[in-house]
């Protein structure tokens, strides 16, 4: 199913009445349902979003205006907390209306950043923390916020107090039955960029193509417990913007080994033809945490002396 449709279906979700009365309901001072949001995670207004729900584009502005104006009021921090990653209640200073307004706001960003106009839908854009770690600031808050945890044995006790018809409970069971879908799907793609963000650490500082990590699909694969299809498919079709404002595939940041070793050879060999294979060898291990043969180094060096200009290649 596309992002879009995804999207479409988990905002069909949240605003039904019954969901938000869950959501909102508390046993013993816990939450019945709360979000659990990726370490990895952050949040970040996209300005360019395409107008992607059935909503009127100026409809769409009018409610944009009027959230922005209510954010301010607010506080950014305080509107993350409450209506992106609802790790905290939100603030007593908001009247009913405009708690509504922020959370329909909320549903609307998640459409848009889900657009399936575009080949590739960006997720998000690559950030530095303070803390010097990297983070993927989503453009989709329901993305942003991470999974959703369910105490069960309270929602049952909750449907039970509340003595809802058969329709409302079989509605809500559905609910709860995509909720479990999209916890699968989203979990897999948080622990794909916790992997991606940490391995390409150096990448994003720098900047240079020859410092991405050297991991294949395969190995990303062998180290979530995932088989190759499943992080093919969680890639798929996905992009984000690198930390310099480039967009790239998501997949690209897990290029394999040789794809590394030719990009960093193509450095090296530019400002330098003659250096020995033994040399490359140990400039790959020392430099960019490869560790090849020269019989690899050799058949590699190959291909990239083809591709630079003949007065380096001398």
């Amino acid at each position: 199913m596309p992002e879009s449709e995804w999207a479409a279906a988990m905002a069909a979700v949240e605003r039904d009445p019954d969901f938000r009365n869950l959501v909102a309901s508390s046993e013993s001072g816990r939450p019945i349902v709360r979000n659990k949001p990726s370490s990895a995670a952050a949040f970040e207004f996209a300005d360019t979003l395409p107008a992607a729900s059935p909503t009127d584009p100026i409809e769409i502005e009018e409610l944009r205006g009027a959230a922005f104006a209510t954010i301010e009021k607010i506080g950014r921090h305080n509107f993350e907390s409450a209506f992106i990653f609802r790790t905290a209640p939100a603030t007593p200073a908001l009247t009913a209306a405009e708690r509504q307004r922020l959370e329909e706001f909320v549903l609307e960003e998640s459409i848009r950043a889900a657009s399936p106009e575009a080949p590739l839908t960006v997720m998000g854009r690559i950030v530095r923390r303070e803390n010097g770690r990297f983070a993927l600031a989503c453009h989709s808050p329901l993305i942003a916020r991470g999974l959703y945890e369910l105490d069960n044995a309270a929602v049952r006790r909750w449907l039970r107090a509340k003595e809802l018809d058969r329709d409302a409970v079989r509605r809500l069971n559905g609910h709860l039955g995509l909720i479990d879908l999209v916890n699968l799907k989203h979990g897999a793609f948080w622990r794909l960029v916790e992997v991606l963000l940490e391995a390409n650490r150096v990448y994003f500082e720098t900047g240079d193509p020859a410092r991405v990590s050297p991991l294949s699909l395969r190995k990303v694969a062998a180290r979530l417990g995932f088989a190759p299809s499943t992080v093919s498919r969680i890639a798929n079709g996905k992009s984000v913007v690198l930390p310099w404002g480039t967009e790239a595939p998501l997949i690209s940041l897990m290029p394999g080994q040789r794809t590394v070793i030719l990009s960093a050879l193509e450095k090296l060999l530019a400002t330098n033809a003659r250096w020995t294979d033994a040399a490359l060898a140990e400039r790959l291990a020392k430099d960019f945490d490869v560790r090849v043969s020269r019989r690899t180094v050799s058949a590699c060096r190959t291909l990239v002396i083809q591709r630079l200009p003949a007065q380096n290649a001398a």
